[in-house]
Order: structure tokens, then sequence, then C-alpha cells
């Protein structure tokens, strides 16, 4: 598997299938498996008809798309191995493109400190509950299961 296959993988586990429009932690009507905004960048919203499995995967897909061509333009993402871009990639589907090319993942990227990518990783797992933002369990997990992938070596064939 590539690195966007093994993200679409995770995602799918992270965020589970739900046909129907429901109000996620951060407040955000979402989608099929974490959509919060349609291809055609409409809002998902809570009169939203259901979508099937295969249309939740293919918001996945165009989404993962796009994260996919934004990332690689961070200095040094070609010298990752897949299962870190996998990592990465799974972490800007939930947390957004900005953080990554614009932090600490970024500058040590460029630095080519590849080691110290987890640690930060490790710090996305708050949400904002009444405008005060809370350590998640939920994303406390993630977090950890985004590093353990982040940090799995790619075999060799």
């Amino acid at each position: 598997m590539n690195a966007f296959e093994i993200a679409a993988e995770a995602i799918k586990k992270f965020e589970g299938f739900v046909p129907n429009p429901y109000m996620d932690s951060g407040g955000r009507y979402t989608i099929g498996y974490g959509t919060t905004t349609y291809p055609t960048g409409h809002k998902v919203t809570k009169n939203d008809k259901n979508i099937t499995e295969a249309t939740a995967t293919y918001y996945l897909c165009v989404h993962l798309t796009g994260l996919e061509r934004e990332l690689g333009k961070m200095t040094n993402w070609d010298m990752l191995n897949k299962n870190q871009m996998a990592a990465l990639l799974s972490l800007a589907y939930n947390v957004g493109c900005f953080s990554l090319l614009n932090g600490s993942i970024a500058v040590y990227l460029a630095r080519k400190e590849f080691d110290k990518v987890p640690n930060i990783i490790l710090k996305y797992n708050k949400v904002r509950v009444n405008g005060k933002l809370q350590v998640s369990k939920g994303l406390v997990n993630r977090r950890k299961a985004e590093v353990k992938l982040y940090n799995t070596p790619v075999e060799s064939v």
C-alpha cells in the first residue's frame, strides 16, 4: 500500500462511518468519514441527506488528495517514508493543513529533524468546548496511533 491508501485506511478506522449528519465533538456538522465540507465547498448541515459508504469514501479520497498535494509542498516531504507520510496525512485530515504547513512540523521537516515530529503530533489532542480548549481522550488515542504509524518502519521486500 502507498501512503494515500494507508492514510485512508487509518482515517476510516479513526472516524468511523456515519451515514447521516451529526454534530462532532468540535461542534461541526459531519457526515461519512469525518467530512465537514463537501467536495463542492459547501459545509455539511443537519438537514443534509444520508450518504452511502461509497459516497463517504469518495469524499474522503477527494479531501485526502488535496491534503497530499498541499503537504507534498513541505521541504523534505519526499524524504519521509510512506508510514510517516500517512500519519501526517491523517493528522492533516483531522486538524487541517495550515498548522502543519506553518508550524513546528514543517520546521522539523525542513531541518531533517524527523525524530522530533512525533512529539508535535501528540500536542494536537484538544477540542474547543464552550470556547475553551480541553483535552479529548479520543484525540489522545488517535494521536498515539498516528505516532505509532509514523514510527513504524517500512518493511523491505
